[in-house]
């Protein structure tokens, strides 16, 4: 329906009225000029105009064009104020509307796009190499991935918990876990534990930053571990509490 209106009220702005001089209008699609002869003084041109402009559609534009130039004829035919006169550019849809909406002090402007939160690093190399070399000293043999990925979640779960202002500070305290430089950093099994260590820290990195299902595989409230039969046992006790049983999954094999 929409489209025979238009295509209606081209017909009607195309007619020829010998009372009136011609007024020009632009066809957006053949940059070439429409003479527009009449007008009807009882239209808003400017609210075609504008219904025009939020289609965007090429005969919308055509049309809108014309009915600028309709209104630009009763203007000056029936000597209203000059300063209303206007010569949008019809043959650009993108600003069409915003040059409307501006003009009749309607136009809003949008929301500026939020800045992304700034993303924190909150580890450093030497973190990946010490946390790698725990893992070696405190997992030797243990064939999961992940049951070897808990010890570096145990760490920096410690730091979460203020044990100490650093992650260094955590793995050196006294009496708490197996470390020294220049430990080895792959596996009894061929482990590349420096990547396992860097893919654990840039998950508790993502978490830091906000962000939530980063892929734990231990949970913050387990600080403490014991090796026994093979295999490290996680608890969120010092005494007694919980051992872990791996429900989240083994992320690492």
């Amino acid at each position: 329906m929409k489209k025979k209106f238009l295509a209606f009220g081209c017909i009607l702005a195309l007619s020829v009225g010998l009372s009136v001089p011609a007024c020009a209008a632009v066809h957006p699609t053949l940059d070439e000029h429409i003479d527009v002869v009449n007008y009807d003084p009882a239209v808003d041109y400017m609210s075609k105009m504008h219904e025009c402009a939020e289609d965007g559609s090429k005969h919308a534009l055509m049309m809108g064009s014309i009915y600028e130039a309709q209104r630009n004829l009763k203007i000056e035919t029936e000597g209203l104020d000059e300063h209303e006169l206007t010569n949008f550019d019809w043959t650009n849809a993108d600003t069409i509307l915003v040059e409307i909406e501006k003009y009749l002090g309607i136009y809003v402007e949008p929301a500026p796009e939020p800045e992304p939160p700034a993303y924190t690093q909150y580890y450093t190399e030497n973190d990946v190499t010490m946390i790698a070399q725990v893992m070696y000293l405190e997992a030797r043999g243990i064939k999961s991935k992940t049951e070897i990925a808990c010890i570096g979640w145990v760490i920096l779960n410690r730091y979460n918990a203020g044990y100490a202002n650093s992650i260094s500070g955590v793995i050196t305290a006294p009496n708490q876990f197996a470390w020294y430089a220049g430990a080895p950093t792959v596996s009894d099994r061929g482990y590349d534990l420096k990547a396992l260590a860097r893919d654990v820290l840039e998950r508790w990195n993502r978490e830091k930053n906000g962000e939530t299902n980063v892929g734990r595989v231990l949970p913050s409230d387990y600080l403490w571990y014991a090796g026994r039969n093979g295999h490290n046992w996680f608890r969120n006790s010092y005494s007694g509490g919980s051992y872990w049983n791996y429900a989240w999954g083994y992320l690492y094999g």
